[in-house]
């Protein structure tokens, strides 16, 4: 056993973690360390922020309890990592490919997979964390159990720190696919994600892509208004397109019938003021019965 590496499994249902976490190879090359949420229901970040505030191993790996490794080695592969960058099995690029892989519990294989690659976000299945970041950032509470791997990640290269793929040969046995998207607690960890990190568009998971489509001129300061732009297939896994659009202001003077030509910025000749919601002020009579 590495004392170096410690297994984070918080579980909620003792048959799913005996059939699949604890069945996962390789175990016994680090400490693992089973969390019972059964009765609390508490959010896993605040789990994870608890644990690792009195933490000293050189790698924390958080992993779910229905995922299940079959390499025999991978733990001592972690500690062989540069410790620059958080790690996942299976993340999305800049160019929003899923990268890394992961077998899901249909059988079929979800992502391309590479190891080491550079990668915005990787997935919340696994996230393996060193300690120079774990030490640093906490996880946001507000994601009780979705999203809360992509946020870490986002937040670890704004401070930066890297992310990358790593190669795991695992499945996750869950019992749908792509997951319950409907769910309120998944569309509320989704509305905060889009608005904590709207300034990082696109953003980009594995179940949505997000991009802010119409440009706006508010308060004298050329901007995007952020509107949903969401379609939630895969690409690759399932052969779909993303939905949403982002004009560049090129693009976005031509759809205005302008000819192509830059707006001027509000205060310059020819510029129209313009209201906090970006549309045109009509001015109205003055006292007198003049233009104001």
């Amino acid at each position: 056993m590495d004392p170096r590496v410690e297994v984070i499994v918080v579980y909620n249902e003792p048959d799913t973690l005996e059939r699949n976490g604890l069945g996962s190879e390789g175990l016994g090359g680090g400490r693992v360390r089973l969390i019972d949420n059964t009765a609390a229901g508490r959010s896993l970040p605040a789990i994870f922020n608890e644990y690792k505030a009195r933490a000293a191993a050189d790698w924390l790996v958080f992993c779910h309890q229905d995922l299940v490794v079959f390499d025999d080695d991978w733990i001592e592969r972690i500690t062989r990592l540069p410790q620059d960058s958080c790690y996942g099995p299976l993340g999305v690029d800049r160019a929003g490919r899923v990268v890394g892989s992961v077998t899901q519990a249909d059988g079929k294989c979800l992502g391309q997979p590479a190891d080491g690659v550079d990668v915005v976000a990787v997935d919340e299945q696994c996230l393996i964390v060193p300690r120079p970041i774990y030490s640093t950032l906490d996880f946001d509470e507000r994601f009780a159990c979705d999203l809360y791997a992509y946020d870490y990640s986002l937040t670890a290269t704004h401070a930066g720190f890297r992310v990358k793929t790593f190669k795991m040969n695992c499945q996750r046995r869950s019992k749908s696919v792509t997951g319950d998207t409907k769910r309120r607690s998944y569309l509320e960890a989704k509305r905060t994600y889009i608005w904590k990190h709207r300034h990082s568009a696109p953003l980009i998971t594995t179940t949505f892509r997000w991009t802010p489509r119409y440009w706006s001129v508010p308060d004298e300061s050329e901007t995007l208004r952020t509107e949903l732009a969401d379609s939630t297939r895969q690409p690759g896994a399932r052969g779909g397109s993303w939905g949403g659009t982002c004009y560049s202001g090129a693009q976005a003077a031509r759809l205005r019938g302008d000819g192509g030509r830059a707006r001027p910025r509000a205060g310059e000749p020819g510029s129209v003021p313009l209201s906090t919601h970006g549309r045109r002020e009509h001015r109205g009579r003055g006292p007198g019965g003049g233009r104001s």
